[in-house]
């Protein structure tokens, strides 16, 4: 009997000293690195533009009629980035009121269409994604509508990015308005802006709206 218990004894210890080391050899090997994301506090800016000025131009003869799209590229001194290259700035827009013969009018008295190019940069730490485009106008004018079509994102540099677009065929397909960019990583963002009934334009503002990635 009295051996009988040693054994219970000493398999007892030995138990302890096994569960013992064991959690000893748990509690000293796990460890947790945790990193944390600093956001440097950089959004996305705008890092070249294009703008187009756009009547849609209709024709008649003496059997029918047929829409023309006429655009003309907008000067260099009627865009200006402003801040810190976040917002662009559209200046002396002029409205589609002149009549080209006496056979053609436009559609609408006083009504015009912008594209607004922008192609836009990352270089913040923490991913963004487009979430709208503010546009602001200041002058006379009855109503405004905005559409935007988001292409990328893209990592490699443009060339040439404006040299061949032709307006009248935008938007171009496989758009997203949902976009992410990550740090140095583009996006091109086409804005339409029809502006209705208008007689002066002397500045159209477009801003591009960026939220956290996860928001």
């Amino acid at each position: 009997m009295v051996l009988k218990n040693l054994v219970i004894i000493s398999m007892l210890s030995i138990l302890i000293v096994s569960i013992g080391a064991a959690y000893s050899m748990w509690f000293d090997t796990v460890k947790v690195n945790i990193y944390v994301e600093i956001d440097s506090g950089e959004k996305p800016f705008i890092d070249s533009y294009k703008g187009f000025k756009c009547c849609n131009e209709t024709c008649c003869s003496c059997c029918s009629c047929s829409t023309d799209c006429d655009c003309k590229g907008l000067e260099d001194e009627q865009m200006i980035l402003y801040n810190d290259n976040k917002s662009l700035s559209l200046s002396d827009i002029v409205c589609c009121n002149d009549h080209h013969c006496s056979s053609c009018h436009h559609d609408g008295e006083g009504n015009v269409t912008l594209w607004v190019g922008l192609v836009i940069k990352h270089k913040g730490n923490i991913p963004v994604k487009l979430a709208d485009v503010n546009v602001t106008v200041n002058g006379t004018y009855q109503n405004i509508n905005v559409q935007y079509y988001g292409y990328g994102p893209f990592k490699t540099s443009f060339q040439s990015v404006w040299g061949y677009v032709d307006p009248c065929i935008l938007p171009f397909s496989d758009y997203n308005n949902s976009l992410v960019l990550e740090k140095d990583y583009k996006m091109v963002l086409w804005i339409k802006i029809d502006i209705v009934n208008c007689t002066s334009l002397p500045y159209v503002n477009v801003t591009p709206i960026f939220n956290n990635w996860n928001e």
